[in-house]
């Protein structure tokens, strides 16, 4: 915390003069980009002055942070009126964060006046590099408001500062040495003064050599702070503190040479305050307790903050000063400090939000040998998802090869019989025959008489001439070689079988291939749980502490594999479960230790492998849930009416808790009460396809189960068709397939239910979920489709069921963010797209659309249409879907063929009642088709 200094309120001559932009660098673009940013900022500046925040202390430095943001950039800018009027508003939001007030003395006023004066100043430099804006009057003004309670603020200051330095005295005087300090420096010189320590951003100046070693520098820090904050966790309660101290402390120190490399004053600075109280705790000179433990989490979650700061390339604005005092503070054997600082649960939560990656195996100290560390590679997210479509692309190329060859196999069969069927033997017996035949005619035809005389000698009669001919066309090679033919024919078959045999394996060699390749593409994005368990010890001690009671959180099974997708989705629904187990399920300690419990009560987080799925479980035992008190609340909320409630059983009853609004308390705290929680768990779970199940039992614990996929990007899916329209179902969704005749339709209310396997369910169709004209369903039995969400059961009418595929699952695009009831799209074999139905919102649906079956008359229109069979006949796989979607709206059935030959095949088992046909296509044309 710096004095306030009333040279702010002096005029220098370029407050009144013409300024021009002297920043080489700065380009148009950086500078409204800036612009844009400062306008946010005192924009949220003026709200939190003129509405009170809920949360003074953590809204004040927040906004003191966004002060310091732009003050910094101002001066990087070399922007001098700006950044003359951005340390009064810095001033005057320490001060209001150091007094908790900020609406009296006309601040809201000062921050607006302020924030005018900033946005003309950087018009005029975004229209001509340069700005005239007399800002004379406005520090003015700002000096008539602000001077008396700016020189309160410094006599507070002064006070504080001066119980600082005589803490400070009494560690000078201290007997033992300083170890930590006394180290060497590496070239830093860390003096025991509070001169170079300063909460003014720090701009990253980081050399041109070193600009590639930032992102190494962030992912290394990460992981060794994460390491650092699980062990301080588990050092309050350790019977070995040396040796997790010793962890700590190598984090710490790794972190602190990764700073100094990179010449961050900040990280270093801090890292290496943090070093000494821990060298204090190994020496035994402190001991470990619940001040020191705190000190240390707040320091840790400030380096983490700063290292996502660096990530960004973004000015150091977390204020260290109060941190290094405390710190020292605690060393002389005083207290922490007591000065503003971002509090632990606002720590905690930007640490849940922070990208995580998998810890680095710790050197072992003790006897036994160090694990093996494998070589790890640091891969890009965007290369993966490149593998991955790679990956796709090669298994829908495999489906459509292993469709040629069924193709091939078919038309060899048809080659084998006609050839069969042909008979060469008997056709060639029977040319032979008719040649000797021939050259009988012609010796019958000669004339002996004019065969002697010389005129008539070389001429042939008209019927020899005939006879010459036709023997001619038995001399030809094809004919004398008939002998041979049938067997080369024979020969070719052969040689096509066995070509179609290789062809095979090929395609089974690809498939393996295709298989081993996705598999392990969708291994880079599987990473253990351990990523995302490993951020809830420390916000569990927080939040328990809150709430005036003990808990401890036992992790196992943290190497348990999950998409790196499905962890960023359940931070946040762990979050609200842990809350909810601390709040409400654990008694406070003294009550826990009337009914002869521990004083700590324990949550078990775990997960496991269960068949193609995972379970994360989480397990408390508290008090448990009374369905009694659950029961009333519902009735009194009007989630469930008095007389339904008596049928509803224990679970039914423990599924109100998962509905919007639902809380089973009347007092709101700082953790729970807001109806907020458990519906937040049941949907982030639901929309990534898993299932959550409550059990609770009275007097000893709450476990919840959430049953999840292994990963979001394969999926297997069942197509289906309603009315000429595809849609794909998830696999693991689809509980049975059906076909039902109308008359096991029965109608309840505006809606109709089947009874399926003892008890009823809803009925819909597609077409009614997605309002696309509806199928008749004139058949006299109907496939119907039985889904799940886990726990509720829905029936979906459809036309047809068109098989099982495993695919690929792509997602929308940034252009659209979502559509109702779907999940996503995929690229099936014939290069079409069908959208992947989201099965938890078609079940919990709660505006499901009045269902009945169409009713068509015996002689109407459409049903005679659906009486008739039309073949569309296109090479062209767009052409064959469009006229396909056509014909199928208009009632009509269809079946498809990709040529003439392929029609023509199909007309031989098939009756048609029309055709549509292309005319230019491979093999066989229409015309040659409509021919035979």
């Amino acid at each position: 915390m710096k004095k306030y200094d009333p040279s702010i309120f002096e005029l220098i001559p370029a407050d009144t003069s013409t300024e021009t932009l002297t920043a080489a660098a700065v380009s148009l673009d950086l500078l409204s980009e800036f612009s844009a940013q400062s306008g946010e900022i005192f924009a949220d500046l003026a709200k939190v002055a003129k509405f009170s925040p809920d949360d003074p202390e953590e809204a004040f430095d927040l906004a003191y942070r966004k002060g310091y943001l732009i003050l910094g950039i101002s001066r990087l800018l070399n922007i001098k009126k700006l950044e003359h009027l951005l340390e009064i508003i810095v001033f005057v939001l320490d001060y209001a964060r150091f007094t908790g007030d900020i609406t009296s003395h006309s601040v809201p006023y000062v921050i607006e006046l302020i924030g005018k004066a900033s946005s003309a100043i950087l018009r005029d430099l975004l229209s001509s590099k340069k700005t005239s804006y007399d800002i004379a009057d406005v520090i003015a003004e700002c000096k008539t408001y602000l001077s008396e309670p700016l020189e309160g603020y410094n006599r507070k200051v002064e006070d504080l500062s001066e119980k600082v330095d005589q803490g400070a005295l009494a560690a000078a005087m201290s007997d033992e040495p300083d170890q930590a300090f006394s180290e060497e420096s590496h070239g830093q010189d860390f003096s025991d003064t509070l001169d170079d320590v300063s909460d003014e951003p720090e701009i990253l100046n980081i050399a041109v050599d070193k600009v590639g070693l930032i992102a190494d520098f962030c992912e290394e820090a990460r992981d060794n702070l994460s390491t650092a904050e699980l062990n301080l966790v588990e050092l309050e309660g350790s019977d070995d503190k040396i040796e997790l101290v010793n962890r700590i402390f190598r984090s710490i120190h790794t972190v602190k040479g990764g700073a100094r490399l990179l010449e961050v004053r900040r990280i270093e600075t801090l890292s290496h305050e943090m070093e000494g109280l821990l060298d204090d705790l190994r020496s035994g000179k402190i001991d470990v307790n619940a001040e020191n433990m705190d000190s240390l989490l707040d320091v840790n979650s400030a380096l983490s903050r700063m290292v996502e700061q660096i990530a960004a390339r973004s000015p150091l604005s977390e204020p260290i000063l109060a941190r290094v005092k405390t710190l020292r503070s605690l060393r002389a054997g005083g207290k922490p400090v007591s000065v503003p600082v971002p509090k632990p649960e606002a720590a905690a939560s930007d640490n849940a939000n922070k990208p995580q990656s998998q810890p680095t195996v710790q050197k072992s100290t003790s006897s036994r040998p160090a694990p093996q560390v494998e070589e790890n590679i640091r891969v890009p997210a965007q290369k993966l998802d490149d593998v991955l479509n790679t990956a796709s692309e090669v298994f829908i190329t495999r489906i459509r090869l292993q469709n040629d060859m069924q193709a091939l196999l078919g038309a060899m069969t048809i080659l084998e019989r006609m050839t069969r069927s042909a008979k060469l033997d008997s056709v060639h017996n029977a040319l032979q025959s008719l040649k000797t035949h021939i050259a009988n005619l012609d010796n019958m035809l000669i004339e002996p008489s004019r065969a002697t005389t010389a005129r008539a000698f070389g001429r042939l009669s008209p019927e020899r001439v005939m006879l010459k001919k036709m023997a001619s066309i038995f001399e030809l090679e094809s004919i004398q070689n008939l002998d041979e033919f049938p067997e080369e024919f024979l020969l070719v078959l052969e040689r096509l079988e066995q070509s179609s045999k290789q062809l095979q394996k090929n395609i089974e060699d690809l498939e393996g291939l295709s298989a081993r390749l996705q598999s392990g593409a969708m291994s880079f994005r599987m990473v253990p749980v351990a990523q995302l368990f490993n951020r809830f010890p420390a916000q569990v001690r927080d939040m328990a502490r809150e709430v005036g009671k003990k808990a401890k959180l036992t992790i196992s099974g943290a190497n348990t594999e999950l998409d790196k997708l499905l962890i960023n989705q359940l931070a946040d629904p762990l979050v609200h479960i842990m809350r909810n187990s601390l709040d409400h399920g654990f008694e406070l300690p003294e009550e826990r230790a009337r009914l002869g419990k521990p004083e700590f009560g324990e949550i078990q987080l775990s997960a496991y492998y269960q068949g193609s799925n995972a379970v994360i479980e989480v397990k408390d035992d508290g008090k448990g849930i009374d369905p009694d008190i659950i029961l009333k609340k519902a009735i009194e909320k009007g989630l469930v009416s008095a007389q339904a409630s008596e049928s509803l059983s224990k679970r039914e009853i423990l599924e109100l808790l998962f509905e919007p609004g639902f809380s089973s308390v009347d007092k709101v705290s700082q953790l729970s009460g807001r109806g907020v929680g458990m519906d937040v768990v049941k949907t982030a779970v639901s929309q990534v396809q898993g299932t959550v199940v409550m059990e609770s039992e009275l007097g000893k614990g709450t476990t919840i189960w959430m049953r999840l996929p292994l990963t979001l990007a394969i999926v297997g899916i069942l197509l289906a068709e309603e009315n000429g329209n595809q849609f794909a179902f998830p696999v693991l969704n689809v509980v049975e397939i059906l076909s039902i005749k109308h008359s096991e339709l029965k109608r309840v209310g505006e809606g109709l239910v089947f009874h399926y396997r003892g008890h009823s369910i809803n009925v819909t169709s597609l077409s009614q979920m997605l309002s696309f004209p509806s199928s008749t369903f004139d058949r006299e039995t109907t496939p119907m489709i039985v889904l799940t969400d886990g726990e509720r059961q829905i029936g979906i009418l459809v036309d047809e069921v068109k098989g099982r595929q495993d695919v690929l699952i792509k997602q929308f695009g940034s252009l659209i963010s979502r559509i109702k009831f779907m999940m996503g799209c995929t690229i099936l074999s014939d290069s079409s797209l069908v959208l992947i139905l989201n099965v938890w919102e078609i079940v919990n649906d709660k505006t499901k659309p009045v269902f009945d079956l169409v009713k068509s008359s015996p002689g109407s229109r459409r049903t005679s249409r659906s009486k008739h069979t039309i073949l569309v006949v296109d090479d062209s796989a767009m052409q064959r879907n469009r006229l396909s979607s056509i014909l199928s709206q208009a009632g009509f059935r269809v079946e498809v063929a990709t040529d003439g030959h392929d029609a023509l095949m199909k007309t031989s088992k098939t009756n048609f009642s029309a055709f549509c046909v292309d005319i230019l296509m491979p093999l066989m044309d229409g015309y040659e088709f409509v021919e035979k």
